[in-house]
């Protein structure tokens, strides 16, 4: 067997697909998207829409107001609703959220769009929500109250109650009757859900317009990579539209660089219609680019290309669209950068958010320096209390859990509070216990998911107040001050326990025959005389000369199935057997100058690690005359240099 055929068959059983489901995304197009109308509400939500927008005709007066969230995923939702509304002609505002009025539609929210938005010309009759509204039951009465219409699309997990909008389309709520909701997928970013909803008005009420409702496929794609969703199903197909769309800004970027002629690429087809989105999208990278090469330069260092996939969304875009709310308490930043029609607007509130990434950065790393992490190895659940900013609260909590491998919940106290990076909070009897709320971010895993720990304390414990949610690995929370402690040893105690539950389940149903456990998507290769053998399990190389084209040939079928996300990274992992005093024989052409960067060649396939402890480990092992094996891991990669390509084994 060929090892493209080995890497085939093991990529299968990690993804849990068969041969026809594999070809089927790496051939994908529009086919795999659902039916917007399989949405339970969609139908009724569109066709509220489309009256009111009648209702304008009438009644000029009238606007609607688009709520959203405060994160990227939130941003991307205002993206697509904005462009569309303006290309179904349905006048609106924007209103901006701050995190100082809490998650979701809310009184102080509603009365902020009042304030802002209401004039002797100009009266709220509707809010369209995106990523938010399913459980924001007292703000979406209020809004009722004062006469105006709530429609809801959201993909939050629902609570024990559901907000009273006109209409809530969510793919994760519950229906009435206790059945799941009919949409087949449930892993739609609010971005995505947003995009669906404009998908599914034009079909119905303005099909000369579809077409450029598609365009913005792009948002709902980084919607979906910024909140973390699985990069499965009809989400894999928006996330690769995304990534072409920014290759083809990263493409006009390269050519253009400073020129304006650049937007004149933009402007031609197909996005003439639309108000600034994709000048936004563009300049954000343009200028995101900009920084990066100017701060290398400052270095002494040689400007470096970007990632142009997905990484690019995930590593470098919406960590900075989230750092201006996680300092500043604010998304206007971000959504001016996208929306803002005037380019030096743009740019002002882009290179604010640069800035301000830099500090979120340090602010976080603060925190974590500060932190003992020999003290949280080993506990079920971990509760921090950190003397910093509430945004930089979820951060600490990620690095926390993935870290220590167990659910984690950070409070963010006052400053003014006595500090507590880890244990039980001290009460600090200058501050009301009765009334004083305090917020938190969490972060976990499918053992320990946040909404059922969560909500089984809030069970227990009403005295609690405890509010919020999210995800199941990661959500946002708050409850009364006083009862910090008592929370700490619950959370810690119920995650203890749901992760021994939910492992007996998986236990009996693997005994039981009903699932079986899927093999990782490692391919064993035996390294243990580099000199005359490359090994794999069921593989043996009889021809070396061609190890390299069949790593080119397995780097190729990887590539096809890109974009990756977090539950398949696409490339597979070698293991290997890696003999110290080997290696350093002339013939592998190793730099012994250089131990965090070395490298060997075998059989047209380039060995090599940079900036790991691995050249030390070897090169003590060689002083110390100890040949013993190390076990290493290798991710396969390409590298590409004046016009040649060759794979490469990159160690870790």
């Amino acid at each position: 067997m060929s090892l493209l055929n080995i890497v085939k068959k093991r990529t299968e059983q990690s993804m849990g697909l068969t041969e026809a489901q594999i070809n089927k995304i790496i051939n994908e197009d529009e086919s795999v998207l659902h039916n917007p109308f399989l949405y339970d509400g969609m139908d009724k939500l569109i066709t509220l829409l489309y009256e009111f927008k009648q209702e304008q005709l009438k009644y000029p007066y009238k606007l609607l107001i688009i709520d959203t969230d405060y994160d990227t995923d939130g941003i991307m939702s205002a993206a697509v609703l904005s462009a569309a509304l303006d290309v179904f002609n349905i006048n609106y505002r924007v209103y901006i959220p701050s995190m100082n009025d809490g998650y979701g539609l809310n009184r102080n929210a509603i009365n902020e769009m009042k304030e802002l938005f209401e004039t002797d010309d100009y009266e709220i009759a509707m809010i369209l929500t995106a990523d938010n509204g399913t459980n924001a039951v007292s703000g979406v009465k209020y809004a009722n109250e004062l006469g105006i219409n709530v429609l809801v699309t959201d993909h939050h997990l629902g609570g024990d109650s559901y907000a009273p909008a006109e209409v809530i389309v969510n793919p994760n709520k519950v229906m009435p009757d206790g059945s799941e909701e009919p949409y087949p997928f449930k892993g739609n970013a609010g971005g995505a859900v947003a995009w669906k909803t404009m998908m599914a008005y034009a079909t119905k009420y303005q099909p000369d317009k579809l077409e450029l409702i598609k365009d913005l496929i792009v948002f709902a794609g980084m919607a979906n990579v910024a909140d973390v969703m699985p990069i499965t199903d009809e989400n894999h197909y928006m996330v690769k539209k995304a990534v072409e769309e920014i290759q083809r800004l990263v493409h006009i970027r390269l050519i253009y660089s400073d020129n304006p002629a650049a937007y004149n690429d933009i402007k031609s087809t197909p996005y003439t219609h639309y108000n600034s989105v994709f000048y936004g999208l563009y300049d954000l990278i343009y200028l995101l680019q900009k920084s990066k090469d100017d701060k290398r330069l400052q270095q002494g260092k040689k400007p470096i290309q970007l990632p142009t996939d997905e990484e690019l969304i995930s590593w470098y875009i919406s960590p900075m669209i989230n750092a201006p709310r996680r300092i500043h308490a604010t998304s206007r930043e971000a959504m001016l950068a996208l929306l803002a029609t005037n380019i030096s607007t743009r740019h002002e509130n882009i290179k604010a958010m640069i800035e301000m990434n830099d500090i979120k950065s340090k602010l976080r790393n603060d925190v974590l320096d500060s932190l003992d992490y020999t003290e949280l190895f080993g506990k079920s659940g971990n509760v921090l209390f950190v003397n910093t900013q509430h945004g930089i609260s979820g951060l600490v909590a990620g690095q926390v859990a993935e870290k220590t491998k167990s659910a984690a919940i950070v409070f963010a106290l006052p400053t003014e509070l006595p500090q507590r990076v880890y244990g039980y909070h001290e009460f600090d009897t200058r501050f009301d216990k009765d009334t004083l709320r305090i917020g938190a971010s969490a972060r976990s895993n499918p053992l320990q998911p946040l909404d059922v720990i969560v909500g089984r304390i809030a069970e227990k414990h009403p005295e609690f107040k405890l509010s919020g949610g999210g995800h199941a690995a990661a959500a946002g929370y708050s409850l009364l001050y006083k009862y910090l402690e008592e929370f700490a040893i619950e959370f810690d105690k119920v995650a203890n326990d749901v992760k021994s539950e939910i492992q007996k389940q998986q236990d009996a149903l693997i005994k039981s025959g009903e699932i079986e456990l899927v093999p990782e998507n490692n391919v064993k290769l035996a390294f243990t005389d580099i000199k005359e053998t490359l090994e794999y399990v069921g593989y043996n190389v009889a021809d070396k000369a061609d190890l390299a084209n069949e790593m080119l040939e397995v780097i190729n079928f990887q590539n096809q199935l890109k974009p990756f996300g977090k539950d398949f990274n696409g490339q597979t992992t070698f293991l290997m057997d890696l003999n110290p005093y080997e290696i350093t024989k002339p013939q592998y052409n190793l730099n012994l100058n250089f131990w965090k960067t070395f490298k060997f060649n075998i059989h047209g396939v380039e060995v090599l690690t940079f900036n790991t402890d691995l050249g030390d480990l070897v090169k003590n092992r060689i002083a110390s005359k100890n040949d013993t094996i190390i076990p290493v891991t290798a991710k396969l990669s390409i590298n590409e240099y004046n016009g040649k390509t060759t794979p490469q084994l990159i160690l870790n």
